[in-house]
């Protein structure tokens, strides 16, 4: 079986603008030219790197989250304190630490 050229994450929420908003400027992804207004955003990776997906879509969805979301992104730093002020800055807060105390969650990344 041939493998997938590009592999995209897509991710349902309430406001694929905001959201795409919040990730654009935390992982310094640039949008993709879209219709204004429409219910995808995609945000790709600008800079050829291998790390990370290649693209990642927000849909916006009528209906609301009714359980636990499926999905998360990992993102693995060096030293994390930049980029939890910086999500902090945007919005997002944060849940209690994982017990390893080397991992965080975003509770609410700006939603």
């Amino acid at each position: 079986m041939p493998a997938p050229k590009r592999i995209g994450i897509t991710v349902d929420c309430p406001d694929a603008a905001q959201l795409a908003a919040f990730w654009e400027r935390c992982l310094g992804y640039t949008r993709r030219p879209g219709a204004a207004g429409g219910p995808y955003v995609t945000l790709e990776r600008g800079d050829g790197s291998p790390d990370g997906p290649p693209l990642l879509t927000f849909q916006t969805v009528p209906e609301p989250k009714t359980s636990k979301t499926r999905i998360h992104l990992d993102l693995f730093v060096e030293h994390a304190q930049p980029l939890v002020d910086e999500m902090r800055a945007a919005g997002a807060s944060f849940g209690l630490p994982l017990p390893t105390r080397r991992a965080l969650v975003v509770a609410n990344a700006a939603q």
